[in-house]
């Protein structure tokens, strides 16, 4: 999954740098780090998830989220908070 997703990515990416919304050289290895980053977040969640009995902290969520949104939008080369990985209806929502 991680071959396909990258590839896909790495898609976007290339379309994206064309377009001039991206600013990256290495769409292809972008691609595979952005995969990494998302796998990387995901273990995480799964880990606090269940250290703590099936229940999340909220803002510990925020925080990760947040850090890991600012390191996908430096890979990327965009805005920060042009790019939000979790949509901010969402952070009103119920974990």
């Amino acid at each position: 999954m991680r071959v396909r997703m990258g590839g896909v990515l790495s898609n976007i990416i290339r379309q994206g740098g064309e377009e001039g919304v991206f600013e990256t050289r290495h769409p292809d290895m972008t691609g595979r780090m952005v995969v990494a980053l998302l796998q990387g977040i995901n273990d995480i969640f799964i880990e606090q998830w269940h250290a703590a009995g099936g229940s999340v902290d909220r803002r510990h969520v925020e925080q990760t989220v947040e850090a890991y949104n600012d390191a996908v939008e430096r890979i990327l080369g965009v805005t920060a908070g042009s790019l939000p990985l979790l949509d901010p209806a969402h952070k009103s929502g119920r974990w």
